[in-house]
């Protein structure tokens, strides 16, 4: 089975903007766009028909042809390869806006394909059987309201991170029967321990605030990992500072990574990254 939602993602017609921009007199980016030759046709079988295809991505593509001719306003990042070796400013700016590019792209096609799969491996804690205790959801503030459940509160709790041993009523956190928000130093978060199912899910399978669902829950199964943000990445531990990876990860337990294995690599291979599949839910 083919998804054509992977057949054409935009990163390629942003890159050939970028190299067209670079070359021309225009100070704005709307004028390289008004003389575009639509419908465009890139590494010989990428077929973009009109401007309406940018729309979705007009923001972050206008600001990548402006950081090329230097007229950026918001800082960047630093760059490293995976030697440590800090890149030059073309480079950064390829890399930082192609993982802004892949990251919001790939969020609009999970949101399509998770619903699609009634898959409910993200909204239940781990199988009996799986090593993992809970799961974690870090939640804002206000998505906290999106839940019915117990809120746990406590000095306690706001001292320590999930990782850390917390006893309610005398038993491990993971150890609850029901789900609770928990909030730790880093915020709140949802726990669903072994078996636990999120209290936002219909016995059908479907998310009954899936609109306005926790960014966290909207977060890809197929995810733009261009920069790695891990502390122990060779970046090291610096906020502003960030390793390139150049490669998707998709979570191969997730259902529709399986039956779109070879859509999600030709979508990568277009793109100029690295696929990686992981594990992630045993």
């Amino acid at each position: 089975m083919h998804h054509a939602i992977f057949q054409k993602p935009i990163w390629p017609l942003v890159e050939f903007s970028g190299f067209l921009y670079m070359a021309t007199p225009f100070e704005e980016p709307q004028q390289l766009f008004e003389e575009m030759p639509f419908p465009l046709e890139l590494k010989g079988s990428l077929v973009y028909e009109s401007l309406e295809c940018i729309e979705p991505y007009k923001t972050e593509l206008f600001d990548f042809l402006l950081a090329i001719k230097g007229q950026f306003k918001s800082s960047l990042p630093y760059l490293f390869d995976i030697s440590g070796q800090k890149l030059d400013y073309f480079s950064t700016i390829h890399f930082f806006f192609k993982q802004i590019v892949l990251e919001k792209e790939l969020l609009h096609i999970n949101s399509l394909l998770c619903a699609e799969s009634y898959c409910t491996l993200c909204c239940e804690g781990p199988s009996k059987e799986a090593e993992k205790l809970f799961w974690e959801i870090p939640l804002s503030g206000k998505e906290t309201d999106l839940f019915d459940c117990q809120v746990i509160s406590t000095d306690k709790s706001r001292g320590k991170t999930s990782e850390d041993e917390l006893l309610i009523d005398g038993s491990p956190f993971y150890e609850l029967e029901k789900p609770a928000i928990i909030f730790w130093s880093s915020g709140p978060a949802l726990i669903l321990p072994k078996g636990v199912r999120c209290p936002n899910l219909h016995t059908n399978g479907l998310c009954k605030r899936y609109e306005t669902r926790p960014y966290t829950c909207k977060k890809p199964q197929v995810f733009s990992y261009i920069l790695d943000t891990s502390p122990l990445s060779p970046a090291g531990k610096d906020k502003n500072s960030f390793t390139v990876r150049n490669s998707v990860l998709a979570v191969w337990d997730c259902p529709y990574v399986k039956r779109l294995k070879d859509d999600i690599a030709t979508y990568v291979t277009l793109c100029d990254a690295e696929m990686v599949f992981m594990e992630n839910k045993q």
